[in-house]
């Protein structure tokens, strides 16, 4: 007999929703289904964490050290600018070749940081005024 596609798809249907299994099948397996669902969630939610964590360890790492870098080049320049301001606003030799010795050394300092942002190693930022040391910090190279 010929069943046509009304009926295979009925038959489809009944399959899909188990209508003729009993009750006790039919608990077993929306238990089943269940317990695989609830794995898949919990092994995406696993690799989700994996990834989480290897993105924060790389921004900790690679990124913020970087940043730190940067906030001391802004820092040095901004003191470069304040030695070219009081050479500009001074007559006095002894203040501007002073005040020029600062933004040499400055520049230096950059250029080194610059070497070792390619390079990759130790930076250790201090303050020439000063001589007061803040931070050593490690960074990667640029290059990598």
């Amino acid at each position: 007999m010929v069943e046509t596609y009304q009926q295979k798809f009925k038959r489809l249907i009944d399959i899909l929703v188990f209508k003729d299994l009993p009750i006790s099948k039919k608990f077993q397996l929306f238990s089943a289904g269940t317990l695989f669902w609830l794995v898949v969630m919990a092994g995406i939610a696993f690799v989700t964490m994996v990834e989480m964590n290897a993105k924060s360890q790389w921004i900790v790492d690679v990124i913020e050290p970087h940043q730190r870098t940067g906030h001391i080049f802004i820092r040095k320049l901004k003191g470069i600018s304040i030695s070219a301001h009081k050479i500009a606003l001074s007559n006095d030799k002894y203040v501007i070749n002073n005040n020029y010795l600062k933004a040499k050394a400055r520049i230096e300092d950059i250029k080194a940081y610059c070497d070792v942002l390619v390079r990759g190693g130790q930076i250790k930022d201090y303050s020439r005024g000063t001589g007061q040391f803040y931070s050593e910090f490690a960074v990667m190279s640029l290059r990598d």
